[in-house]
Order: structure tokens, then sequence, then C-alpha cells
């Protein structure tokens, strides 16, 4: 848009100087550039033109005015003498003198023998308009042609051309320079005075020299001599562009010295300078695509000087004369407006990017809803109303798989439907205070029924489908309420106490409710979780982790085939705390990578023991796969156990797959090529692409237990399990179902082709020793 401004405008100033370039004022200018070509095209003249000037040296010798005509007829003669080629009085001759003077020229014409000149010259009537000659009298023209000594002025009287004939007055009379220039070709009607030529250098010789034979024969001999007055007080003068005012003779001989050069001048105007200008624009765009502002500098700067080289060489070597003085106005005009309109370009971008900046500070960059800043700003703002607030904050589970199985632009464009959905809810403000964590705002304290019809009504528009892009997306999502406990408290510290009760894992939420409330006990809760990690980091050298195996049963022939081991930890402090508790935080803060490394080392340790052909399984963790080295981690305690590494299988979670990490891919290659299994647990949880799956190097598939349990509940989950069989027998995968805690389940999968399972109906978790007791009545019970 500000390109098409600028163009506007330049555009519309071209036309304003044409506009003046036609009605003249860009004359006197245009008058300087061409003296300046004049000057540097200049060029002396021929040499065969000399000027016999009435000076003021000769009216003051011959002391009387004005001259009796045998003066100039004493000149013709001794001009002839002298062996002048041609002579030409630029004298009005038409009035009579005395008979004895005219009768002097008279005879002095005649023995010029043809070759002397008398000046005729025409001019428009004041009061008819018509054109009224005056010519040499009727008894001098017997012996000498008249000839036109006309020059035309422009509308600033400048001298700038000469006609070559004329037909008024119903005769023909060429000009004296056609006359004696004797040109090769067909001069056309009016000739452009050729200021090239230098008319300082041509011989000029005072009459008083001449009439009292006082000059040098070689000045005049074979030369065509003009005579005619320079003298001031005569007022024979025009003013010329090149060299200001010079008297009318000279004009004369610079007329004929142009006819002699044989070079035609033409003035084309300021047409050139128009179609040059066109051309630099189409280079300029071109320059300002490809170098911006700097390109059209760099352009503007190079057609003033090559445009003005360019009206130089024409000048020089095709006698085309033009009109510049548009392109010097226009183009750095133009310069300047692009400069302008660079600067006003860079000063609104920047303005436009405070605004975006400021909007940024206050707003979601994806979503367009209030950013935490702003949000808190704008509950600041109410508070000096002494308002009280209720927080409702929505966290939006599972985007992460959204994003990495989809795309970004999906996971954005889903965002944004679920900002709106919120915004919708009521009419109060939303913020984004967390990622893919929105807060609602209320301005007063809301009761616990309206709190569940509110968040009831969100549950259910959020949990909709989300249609994106030909994606049918599904969400999950979770509620938590803090509510002001003073209206001077801070809406941070609300927003903070909000977030505490959704992050807090054991925050109840009823079916009823739906959303977890904060309450001041929760502090205890994250103190409590603080205690735990601080102890739990210390388990290790306290020797208060143990392991626990879980058998793996042949659904066929109902032998041990296999244990997972799993981890239980009796604190010292806190007693028996649960793996759902302990397993979570261990992930949060990073530690599960020490944990993970001591079960790898330590299963190893135990199950090499046994003398068993078993395999064992160990999960681990994706954190624990992206912040270390396992596949070095899994080599050394297999060295140090001496532990066969074909019977260890490493299970790791769908979702590890769905992020397509480059670490995990390797360390999985790794794993197969120690001769370690591979399998993917909680199978159907995830959103891994089937095509992305069987490129993997994998050779279990371990469907969830979630799906196990329910298999005679719902008849869809079974069909959910006899598909995930049947496609991983035509990977050729081996299938493992965990979760297994009826006979009639046991039956059902092992009837569609399932191998292993692995639940409390075998046995539960229990310590090395216990184990080995349990084999024979697991047995027993998988053939029953």
């Amino acid at each position: 848009m500000r390109t098409l401004i600028s163009i506007a405008a330049i555009l519309a100033i071209a036309g304003l100087f044409v506009l003046l370039e036609r009605a003249g004022m860009m004359t006197s200018f245009d008058r300087a550039l061409k003296e300046v070509r004049y000057e540097l095209t200049s060029r002396n003249p021929s040499g065969d033109v000399v000027l016999v000037e009435i000076d003021s040296q000769s009216l003051q010798q011959l002391d009387v005015w004005p001259w009796p005509r045998r003066y100039h007829a004493q000149v013709l003669r001794n001009l002839i003498d002298l062996g002048a080629a041609d002579v030409a009085f630029d004298i009005d001759f038409s009035s009579k003198s005395t008979a004895e003077d005219d009768q002097a020229l008279a005879d002095a014409l005649d023995y010029a023998g043809g070759y002397a000149y008398l000046a005729a010259f025409d001019q428009v009537s004041g009061i008819t308009g018509d054109i009224l000659r005056s010519s040499p009298d009727e008894r001098l023209v017997k012996y000498a042609n008249p000839v036109l000594v006309n020059v035309d002025l422009d509308r600033d009287g400048m001298a700038v051309t000469f006609p070559t004939y004329s037909t008024g007055y119903h005769e023909m009379v060429e000009s004296l320079a056609t006359t004696l220039g004797l040109p090769q070709y067909a001069p056309p009607p009016r000739m452009l005075f050729d200021y090239r030529i230098d008319i300082s250098k041509i011989d000029r010789i005072s009459y008083a020299d001449i009439y009292n034979n006082h000059v040098d024969p070689a000045r005049i001999a074979n030369k065509q001599v003009i005579v005619g007055a320079s003298a001031i007080e005569l007022r024979d003068f025009f003013e010329t562009p090149r060299f200001d005012v010079v008297p009318g003779p000279l004009l004369q001989a610079l007329a004929l010295e142009t006819v002699k050069s044989g070079h035609i001048l033409h003035d084309y105007g300021t047409w050139p300078t128009l179609g040059f200008l066109g051309f630099l624009c189409l280079i300029g765009a071109l320059a300002r695509w490809r170098f911006g502002h700097k390109g059209v500098i760099v352009t503007g700067v190079t057609g003033l000087v090559v445009g003005e080289a360019l009206a130089v060489a024409a000048l020089q070597y095709y006698d085309i004369q033009m009109s510049t003085s548009i392109g010097l106005f226009l183009i750095p005009i133009s310069i300047g407006i692009e400069t302008i309109s660079e600067g006003m370009g860079w000063f609104l971008q920047r303005q436009a990017m405070q605004k975006r900046l400021q909007y940024l500070a206050r707003h979601d960059e994806v979503t367009g809803v209030l950013s935490y800043a702003g949000l808190i700003e704008r509950l600041e703002t109410e508070m000096h109303n002494g308002k009280s607030h209720t927080i409702l904050l929505i966290a939006i589970k599972r985007m992460g798989i959204v994003r990495a199985a989809l795309g970004q632009m999906v996971a954005n464009e889903t965002m944004r439907e679920i900002a709106r959905r919120v915004s919708t809810l009521c009419e109060k403000p939303v913020g984004m205070v967390a990622p893919n964590v929105f807060a609602v705002c209320f301005d007063s304290q809301l009761s616990a029924e309206q709190l569940e019809e509110l968040t009831a009504d969100a549950l259910m528009r959020l949990r909709e489908p989300y249609l994106v892009e030909g994606h049918t997306i599904l969400i999950d999502t979770d509620v938590a309420v803090a509510q002001s406990q003073s209206k001077s408290e801070a809406p941070a510290d609300v927003i903070n106490h909000a977030r505490i009760a959704l992050e807090t894992p054991d925050v109840e939420r009823t079916e009823k409710q739906g959303f977890a409330l904060y309450v001041p006990e929760l502090i205890e809760r994250i103190s409590a979780r603080q205690k735990m990690d601080i102890a739990m980091r210390h388990a290790i050298e306290r020797d208060e982790f143990r392991l626990v195996f879980q058998p793996q049963i042949d659904l066929r022939t109902g032998g041990l085939v296999g244990v997972e081991a799993l981890i239980r930890w009796h604190s010292s402090e806190m007693g028996l705390v649960s793996p759902a508790q302990f397993v979570d935080l261990a992930e949060e803060t990073g530690f599960v990578v020490d944990l993970g490394r001591w079960v790898i080392e330590e299963s190893c340790r135990i199950v090499s023991q046994w003398g068993w052909s078993g395999v064992l399984s160990v999960n681990v963790s994706p954190v624990q796969l992206e912040l270390s080295d396992v596949p070095h981690i899994v080599e050394r305690a297999l060295s140090q156990s001496d532990y066969p590494a074909n019977r260890l299988c490493l299970e790791i979670t769908e979702q590890v797959l769905v992020n397509k990490s480059q670490n995990v891919i390797d360390a999985l290659h790794q794993f197969q090529k120690m001769g370690s299994s591979i399998a993917i647990d909680d199978f159907g949880t995830g959103y891994s692409s089937l095509s992305y799956l069987s490129r993997l190097p994998f050779n279990k598939i371990k469907v969830d237990q979630s799906f196990v349990r329910e298999m005679n509940l719902h008849p869809g989950n079974k069909h959910i399990v006899e598909t995930i069989v049947d496609l991983s027998h035509k990977l050729g995968k081996s299938i493992i179902a965990e979760g297994i805690e009826t006979a009639e389940q046991a039956k059902v999968l092992r009837e569609m082709g399932c191998e292993v399972g692995q639940g409390y109906y075998f046995a539960r978790p229990v310590d090395a020793l216990t184990l080995t007791r349990l084999i024979e009545q697991v047995r027993n019970k998988a053939s029953a």
C-alpha cells in the first residue's frame, strides 16, 4: 500500500512538472542546462565567415550619422578588392537616400559582380496582422539579391531559430544563411541556431579599418563577409542561450556557420526525458524489490548522471537537443518521496510493532485472549472498586499429543477454537495463564451450585469434538477454582491458588463437582510433596527402594515366561509410598534418571541369580530416555550382572513414540543391536500413527489394562483388543495383555490368539523369594 501511494505521488508530481514545462515555467532552468551542454560540446567555427562590424570606434572615426551610402559603397569596393568571396549587408536599405549616394552604392554593387547581398526582413503589421516585408530599394536590387535576416524569438525573447526562407509578401526570399551557406541538403523551414559553435572565435573587423583599408588582406581573401551594426548605440541586439546578448550581424554569422556545418539540430523537448524516466522507474522498482530503499537511491543518482550524460552524447553525436529539467527535478523529488515513504514506513512499522508488542504483552499470540500479565492488569484495575474474585482455571490436556501427531498449525487452530468456546461460557475476562491453561475471572464470589453448573457447562462444551482441517480432535480438561479470601487479596495470588489446586495430584474432584477447589490445606499438601521429593532423593543411599516382580504367563501352556520388575518405596519417614505418587514426582523433578538407573541395574542383578530362562521386563520412562544415555546404562547393567541381553525387554509407552524424538529412535536401535527386545506399553491409549509405528524397531505390543478389564462390560473394548491382537500378528509382533483379573478374561484372550498375559488373576507383584513359590500355582490357574 505504501509503495502504491509513493508511485501515485511521483506520478502526480511528474504530471505537475509536465504542465509547468508546457506553461514555460521550466524554460530558464532548461536554458541553463542547455548552456552547459553547449559548453561541453563546443566547437570552433569554420573560419570562412568574417564580421565587419559598425562598432563604436567606427562611429567615432566616421564622425557623421546616419552615414551616407557612399561609405558603404567604399567598404564594398574595398572588400571586393581584398578578395572577399561574398559580402552581405545586414543593414536596412529599404528607404531612398540622395541620388548621388544611391548611385554610388549601386555602382559598387555592380562592381561586386553579383557577390553582394542586401538585407530584407519580414514583420507583422500591428494593425492588420499581415506580413510586411522591408526590402532594399528597387534601384539597388538590380545589382544585388535580397536575403532574409529574420530571427525567431521564443516566449522569453531568446533567439533560438531562424527561417531559411520566406514566401510572405508574394515573393520568396531565402535567408542570408542558406544563400551564402549553399547547403547540400534541403533545409527545413526553420533551423535551430547551433550554439555549440563558439562565435567568440569568429573574426570581427572594425568597419572603419575596412573603410580606411587598414586590414590584412589575408583576413578577407576568400571569406564570406557580413557587414552590420554592433555598436550599443544602434541597438541591434539579441539575447541568446549561451552568449548572452549578441549583435544581430553576429547572430547572422552564427546562422551561416550553422548551415555550413551540415548539422541540423532537432529539439525533441521533454519526450526523451519522459521515456527515460519511465525506463528508470522500472529499474528503480526492480532495485527496490532486490535491494530496498538503497537500491532506489542508487538508481536515482545513477539516473541523474546517466541521463545528463546521454543528453550531452545525443547533442554531440546525433544533433538531438532535449529538455531534461523535469528529470533533474523529478528524480531528486522521487528519491525524497521514497526516502520519506521509507521513513514513514519505518515509523509506521515501528508503531505497528510497538502496538503489536503492547498487544502481545497483554494477549496470548495464538488464541488472542488476555495473557497472564494482561489479565493481572485487568483484575488489578477492578480491585480498586473493592470487588472479590473467583478464578476458574481450565487446563487443556492431550494438546501435546495433538501437536506431535498433527502438527503445530492444527494444534494452534484447535487452541483458538477452544478459546472461542471458553469465551462463550460467560461474558467475563478470559486469559491464558500458562501453556494450555485458560482462566475465567468473575468479579464476585460464586456459590457451590453456581460453580457446579458453570463447570458442567464448560466440560460439556469443551469436550465436544473439534473439527480442524479434516481432523476430528478430542481433548480432555481439568478444572480448578480459587476464590479471593479478602477484597485486598492480590489477583496474582488468587490465580496462583487456582494453579495449586489444578496441579496438585491428590485434590479431590467429585463427579458432581467436576472441579478442584483450592483450600488453604493444599499448601500443606505441596509441602508434603516437597518433603517427599527430598526424602526420595536420599532413598537410594538409604536402601529404601525395593523391587517386586509380576509374572507374565503363557496363556496357552500356563508356563511362566517372564516377569515385569516394579518398584516399591518404604520410606523411613513416610512409610509405604505408592508408586503413583513418587514415580510421577520423580519424572517431574528429573530424579527418574537416577531412579531408572537403579531399577535397571538392580533388576538385572536379582534376576541373573534365579537360574531360569524367562524374560525380564523393565519400564523405561520417557523423561529417562530424553535426559540420560539409557543404552549405555543397560549395557553396563548387563555387563555387571552377566545377564543375557536377549532375555531383557525394555517397555516404553506409546506416548514416547508420538513425540518422534530422534534420541528415542536412536536408543531403540541400540537396544536391538545389543539383542534386547522392546515392548510398546499401554498400547491403544496414544495417538501414534500406524504407518510410523510399522517402521519402528520393536518386538512386542502390550495391550493396556483399561481395555482388558472392561472387555466383558463394554463390547467395544473387546473389539479394540481383538483389533490390537490381529494388528500385532500381522506386524509379526508378540502380544501381551495386562490387567487380567478373571479366568473368563484369560480364556477370551487365549481364544483371540494372545500369547502372554499378566494380572492379578495370575499373581500380584511379589518379591523375588515369593515368586518361586507362586510359579506352580500360576500354571494351574492358567490351564484351568
